[in-house]
C-alpha cells in the first residue's frame, strides 16, 4: 500500500518494525494491538501513533474513522510540516474512498504544499503518485502525467522509484503499450516487498497501440554498442551526434516533456560555475542543438516537434529503440552505452535494472 510504504520513512516508533511487518502481512488487528501496547501518553510520538492508526483504519476500510483520527491530530502537528503533510495525505485518501473527490484533491494539494519543505521531502513522491491517480480518475489526464513525471524526477529510493514507475504504468496501460511495458518492467525490478510483487506479478493485458497513420514510417533508435538510426530498414549513423539519438530514445518514453525537463534528464550535470539563469539558458540551447541534429539525421523537420517549449516525436512515424527493448527484456546493464552519453536518465535505469531484487 502506498501510504504504508511511505509512513515508516517519517515515523520512528519503538514498535515500528513490528507494526510495519504486521501491516505488510495484512494483520491489521494485531498491528493495532501492538500500537496500543506501546502507545505513549504524551508528545509527538502520540501523534505519530494516531496517524498510524488512521493508516490502519484505511487498510480496514474504516474511512470515517481514519478521517476522524486525522482531524483530531492535525491541530497538534500543524507546526510539524512532515507530520502535517502526512496527515493531510491520509485525509485525502480517506476522502477519496468516501467518494468525495473534490475534498480529496483539496487535501492532497495541502499535503503537497507541506511536503515542499525539505524536512518533509520523503513524502513528496508518494503524494505525487496518489494525486496522479486521482487526477486520472477525474479526467485530468495531462495533470496526472505531469505529476508522475515529477515523481519520477524526484524519486531516489527504491520504494519511491517503484511507485512512480507503477503509477506511470497504470496511466499508460490502456493508451500506449510501449510506455506501459517499459514502466512495468522497471517496477518489476524494484518490487521488494510481497505486496509490491503481488501488484506487478500479473499486470493487465496491454492493448495494441493505435498508430495515427495506416502505413507509418518506422524509426528505430540504437544506443547499445554504438549510436545509429534505422529508418525503414536503412541504417543511418549517429556517431557524430550521439546525444541527438539519446534525445529521441528518451522521447520515445517521455513525449511531451518541456525542454527544461529533457535537459535535466539527458544532459550531464553542469560543472562550470554559472548563475542559475545562465545554466538553464545554456542547457536549453544544448537541447535545441540536439533537436536540430535529430531533424537533420532524419531529413525531416517534423520528425521531432517543438511547440510551446515542449518536445514530441512526429506521429507520422512508428518509433522504437533498442534501449527500450533491452529494458523490457531484462537485458540492459548499462555497460553497452558509451560513457559519452552519461546522464541522470541512464544512471537511474542502470540503478533500477541492476538491483538484485528481480522477480522470479
Amino acid at each position: 500500500m502506498l501510504l504504508t510504504d511511505f509512513a515508516f520513512t517519517v515515523i520512528a516508533l519503538d514498535q515500528g518494525e513490528k507494526v510495519r511487518d504486521l501491516m505488510e502481512k495484512q494483520r491489521y488487528a494485531e498491528a493495532r494491538e501492538a500500537l496500543e501496547a506501546s502507545s505513549p501518553s504524551i508528545g509527538s510520538a502520540q501523534d505519530e501513533v494516531a496517524l498510524l492508526k488512521a493508516v490502519i483504519a484505511i487498510c480496514e476500510h474504516q474511512f470515517q474513522e481514519a478521517l476522524d483520527l486525522v482531524s483530531a491530530t492535525l491541530p497538534f502537528v500543524i507546526l510539524d510540516r512532515t507530520m502535517c503533510a502526512f496527515a493531510h495525505w491520509i485525509g485525502a485518501v480517506a476522502l477519496w474512498e468516501m467518494d468525495r473527490p473534490l475534498d480529496s484533491a483539496y487535501w492532497c494539494s495541502l499535503a503537497t504544499d507541506q511536503a515542499r519543505s525539505p524536512a518533509a521531502s520523503r513524502l513528496q513522491v508518494g503524494i505525487l503518485c496518489f494525486w496522479a491517480v486521482i487526477s486520472a480518475e477525474t479526467g485530468q489526464f495531462e495533470q496526472a502525467i505531469a505529476r508522475t513525471r515529477l515523481a519520477l524526477r524526484r524519486a531516489r529510493q527504491p520504494h519511491e522509484l517503484f511507485h512512480a514507475h507503477f503509477v506511470t504504468f497504470l496511466l499508460y496501460r490502456e493508451i500506449d503499450q510501449k510506455k506501459a511495458t517499459y514502466h512495468i518492467e522497471l517496477a518489476q525490478n524494484l518490487a521488494i516487498t510481497p505486496h509490491h510483487r503481488f501488484l506487478v506479478e500479473k499486470p493487465p493485458d496491454l492493448p495494441r497501440p493505435k498508430l495515427l497513420s495506416e502505413e507509418p514510417g518506422r524509426i528505430k533508435v540504437n544506443l547499445l554498442g554504438g549510436t545509429a538510426l534505422e529508418v525503414n530498414g536503412a541504417r543511418v549513423s549517429a556517431t557524430g551526434t550521439p546525444r541527438a539519438a539519446l534525445l529521441m530514445a528518451y522521447l520515445i518514453q517521455n513525449d511531451g516533456e518541456s525542454i527544461a525537463e529533457v535537459a535535466e534528464q539527458i544532459l550531464p550535470p553542469e560543472t562550470a560555475i554559472k548563475s542559475a539563469d545562465k545554466a538553464r539558458s545554456d542547457r536549453a540551447a544544448r537541447v535545441r542543438q540536439h533537436l536540430n541534429q535529430a531533424r537533420r539525421l532524419l531529413g525531416d523537420p517534423s520528425a521531432v516537434v517543438c511547440k510551446g517549449g515542449r518536445l514530441w516525436l512526429g506521429r507520422q512515424y512508428d518509433w522504437e529503440s533498442d534501449l527500450r527493448l533491452a529494458v523490457i527484456g531484462g537485458k540492459f546493464h548499462g555497460e553497452e552505452i558509451s560513457p559519452l552519453l552519461a546522464c541522470p536518465w541512464l544512471e537511474e535505469l542502470t540503478f533500477t535494472l541492476g538491483r538484485s531484487h528481480r522477480r522470479p
